[in-house]
């Protein structure tokens, strides 16, 4: 299996240079920075990428790879903690749609690809629609951010799968009582801020109503998927 292509990113050589290194058509390639300071690499990087992304732009109207590039690169990378999401949405977007144009994502090709990556023809694992929905979402921020930094002029409506419901996980005595031990270990002289928090997390969620099952009394967790 073939190692993931990371994008353009700086690595430093054995002589304390910094380079820019990416994976093109299966091989390697580097460009000196010329730096051995961070900053002043970083600098270059980023005219680096402008050129490339400009030489790109005027050689034909930018693919979904390069507006996922450009958005991982200056974007995610930059600004968002969690980021592991988003490489991986953009992953599978690349995967289908990757040398597609915006004007090329039309309603029959978005569907095309939910068709493909709820039978998991796509990569050999059918996911649920809010699986599908979170790399759409991922690839219609690439695109308002192509947008909003003149990459590219017009994107395309993407029809997003429904937000699915809120799913309710009920404790079993054993899990509430886990929370219980970890909040307690956590104390010293004085109830800690740990465990008051579980303290009401779990007391307030265990209330329950007159008409309420015993089920439903537990303490529960809410979220969307």
């Amino acid at each position: 299996m073939s190692r993931p292509n990371k994008g353009p990113r700086l690595e430093q050589n054995s002589g304390g240079f910094y380079e820019i290194r990416w994976t093109e058509n299966g091989r390697s390639k580097r460009v000196s920075t010329r730096a051995t300071s961070l900053q002043e690499a970083q600098r270059f990087f980023a005219g680096w990428l402008t050129e490339s992304d400009t030489a790109a732009s005027e050689a034909g109207t930018l693919t979904v790879k390069q507006i996922l590039k450009f958005y991982l690169n200056t974007y995610v990378e930059e600004q968002v903690i969690a980021q592991e999401r988003a490489i991986l949405a953009a992953r599978n977007i690349e995967l289908d749609m990757g040398d597609l144009t915006p004007k090329e994502l039309t309603a029959e090709r978005i569907a095309k690809y939910k068709r493909r990556r709820r039978s998991g023809e796509l990569n050999g694992r059918a996911v649920t629609d809010g699986t599908i929905r979170r790399e759409l979402v991922t690839l219609v921020a690439a695109l308002n951010h192509a947008r909003r930094h003149r990459k590219i002029q017009d994107i395309p409506a993407i029809s997003l799968p429904p937000i699915p419901p809120p799913r309710d996980l009920w404790m079993d005595e054993s899990e509430e009582q886990a929370f219980w031990n970890i909040a307690e270990s956590t104390n010293g002289d004085r109830l800690s801020r740990e465990f008051r928090f579980v303290a009401i997390a779990l007391e307030t969620a265990a209330r329950s109503e007159e008409h309420t099952s015993e089920l439903q009394s537990r303490p529960h967790i809410s979220y969307a998927v």
